[in-house]
Order: structure tokens, then C-alpha cells, then sequence
């Protein structure tokens, strides 16, 4: 594994494999219990009760407002065709980004996906301005709120619980952590780390074992990372992956056996959509 990943990543599986992470804000720390399986469960049926509770109170949920914005001109059908359309040619481009080594087509592919990504931000901030006070949000706020009260500590054995008033402080380090901690890549890494992988290979056909045996009490990110590392050592044991590409998780990730007579399809595919294109000149969903 790389250098620049590798530090983060052992001590990402350090916490992962206690349960808690420290978290610092300004002088001072707390630590953030992870939740069990079982507690994340209870968590989404929390959020779900507490949006049934809010349609019985009346408020509206995001199809109604939706429906209601259209009806005075504020959103339309167009709008929501716009986004899905523009997160179509952003996957899309992004797959041709990688196929593509020509300097001249990645200029270009590079600024269709900047184009789509900005119209994809402001369609989506409009409509977020439309549903801030659905029964969805209120569910989900109100969700976000009971995650911090359960899951922060003042102690590293996870026993007394931050005081209410100290909750906020800690609000930006906590999402900055599952942020960390729900990141595709960065869990790649850490599962891909020699002091848990190595492990997992020997005990892969019960590797609960590694976490003791109990599906109720493991963390939602150690199952998540016995996962990533289920996929990586199948990938390794059925695909013919280069050595360059076989030292870092992403890459074993993403590899796909290369086939010649697709091969070929794509290239002319990309030489297609990019005919007649020149640079600053951005793809519309049409041209796929």
C-alpha cells in the first residue's frame, strides 16, 4: 500500500477495531462510541417513527412539497429530469475518463464533468430549499441529534456519557469522522491493511470470528470492513491483476479482466462521442 494512505488507514483500523475514535475540538476531546448493528437498526426505526409522527402531525412529506412547488412555478418535472439526466453524463463521463489516455478527449471529458457536477449543485441546493421542512428532514434531524447523544463519551471506556450542552461543540469532528468512516475508498484501505487482511484470509469462511463471534455486538464499520475485504480477496484469488495494480485496494477494487473485443468497442465508442468535439466543448446526455 502506499505510504501517503497507509498511516491513515492503520490508524483507522485501530479504532475501527476497539469501536471508538477519539475526536478533538479545539483543547478538547471526546470519543465516539460506533455503533453495533442492533444499535444501528434502532436507529433507523427512530427516524422512521419520528417521520410517521410528523405526517400524522400534519406536516408535509417531500413528494407533497414537490408537488405543491410545481404548482406555483417554483420547481418542475424538467428540474428533476435536469438532475437525473446530469448525474447520468457525470457516471458516464467518468467511466470514459478512465478509458481514455488522450490528452485532447480528457480535456473535454473533464469539462463536461465539471459542467454537469455545477448544474447538478444548484439544482439540487434549489430543491433542498424546497424540502428543508419536510417530514423527511425533521425525521432525519431529529435522527442526527440522538446519534450524538448516544455516541459521544468523556472517557475512552465509552461510560459517561458528554454533557448536552458540549454535544453541538463536537458536532463538526463527529461528521467528519463518519464521514471518514462511510468513505468507500478510505475503508478499502483499512481493509486492505496487512494487519487485519492477513487475518481475514485465514479466517475467511467465519471471519465473525475476528470480532468474536457475535453478529448482534460487531460495529457497522467492522462488518463494513469484513466486507471490503471479502471482495478484495476474491478479487485477488479469480482475476490476473498486474503488480502495478495489485499494491493498492482501490486499484484491485476496480480492476476488470481486459477483454480485446471490448476493448476495441469502447475505444471507438469514446472516439465517437468525442468526433467533432473540441476542447471547452461539453457532452450533453444526448450525445450518449
Amino acid at each position: 500500500m502506499s505510504g501517503q494512505f497507509s498511516g491513515k488507514s492503520k490508524l483507522l483500523l485501530g479504532e475501527i477495531i476497539k469501536g471508538v475514535s477519539k475526536l478533538r475540538s479545539g483543547d478538547k476531546k471526546a470519543y465516539l462510541k460506533h455503533f453495533s448493528i442492533i444499535e444501528q437498526i434502532k436507529l433507523e426505526d427512530f427516524e422512521g417513527d419520528t417521520y410517521e409522527e410528523a405526517i400524522v402531525a400534519g406536516i408535509k412529506c417531500e413528494a407533497d412539497l414537490l408537488k405543491r412547488a410545481e404548482e406555483h412555478g417554483i420547481w418542475s418535472q424538467k428540474k428533476e429530469d435536469d438532475i437525473k439526466g446530469s448525474r447520468f453524463i457525470i457516471e458516464r463521463t467518468q467511466i470514459n475518463l478512465e478509458k481514455t489516455k488522450d490528452i485532447n478527449a480528457r480535456r473535454i471529458l473533464k469539462s463536461t464533468l465539471e459542467a454537469a457536477n455545477k448544474e447538478v449543485s444548484e439544482l439540487e441546493a434549489e430543491r433542498s430549499k424546497i424540502l428543508n421542512y419536510s417530514a423527511e428532514s425533521l425525521a432525519s434531524n431529529k435522527k442526527i441529534k440522538r446519534m450524538l447523544e448516544v455516541s459521544l463519551f468523556e472517557d475512552s471506556k465509552c461510560k459517561k456519557r458528554l454533557k448536552k450542552e458540549d454535544l453541538e461543540f463536537f458536532s463538526y469532528a463527529f461528521f467528519n469522522k463518519i464521514g471518514e468512516l462511510y468513505s468507500h475508498e478510505t475503508m478499502l484501505r483499512v481493509a486492505f491493511e496487512d494487519l487485519f487482511f492477513e487475518v481475514f484470509c485465514y479466517q475467511y469462511r467465519n471471519p465473525l470470528l475476528i470480532f468474536g463471534g457475535k453478529y448482534k455486538k460487531i460495529t457497522v464499520y467492522q462488518h463494513r470492513i469484513t466486507s471490503y475485504a471479502n471482495v478484495l480477496l476474491n478479487k485477488l484469488k479469480n482475476c490476473d491483476i498486474p503488480k502495478n495494480k495489485s499494491k493498492d485496494a482501490v486499484d484491485i477494487f476496480n480492476y476488470k479482466e481486459p477483454e480485446e473485443k471490448e476493448t476495441k468497442v469502447q475505444r471507438e465508442g469514446i472516439s465517437d462521442l468525442l468526433a467533432g468535439k473540441k476542447e471547452g466543448d461539453s457532452i450533453a446526455i444526448s450525445d450518449f
